[in-house]
């Protein structure tokens, strides 16, 4: 529901109905479907369930920032269309 309340997929009624893509896979981020199921992705500031600083002498210094901006890259921009392609790949080697 929520994939189809972003736009991405559209239902098919009918016996041999169920969803397809609204868009081409080369057009559909993994960073919108993410953000369509859980929301925006949110940089954590701290991994602590209590934080015990204020963030400017963290004992990981800069590396949440870090990670959080190459998750973000990496979830915007891979599509469908490259996750199909690895699939593919994958199931070729193996059989």
């Amino acid at each position: 529901q929520r994939l189809h309340k972003a736009k991405m997929v559209e239902s098919v009624r009918g016996p041999k109905g169920g969803f397809k893509l609204s868009r081409a896979p080369q057009e559909i981020s993994l960073l919108e479907v993410y953000e369509a199921i859980e929301g925006p992705l949110v940089a954590e500031t701290c991994l602590l369930t209590t934080q015990v600083c204020d963030g400017t002498d963290c004992i990981l210094g800069g590396l949440l920032e870090t990670v959080h901006r190459q998750v973000s890259r990496y979830l915007g921009d891979t599509t469908l269309a490259d996750i199909a392609g690895v699939l593919r790949r994958a199931l070729e080697n193996k059989g």
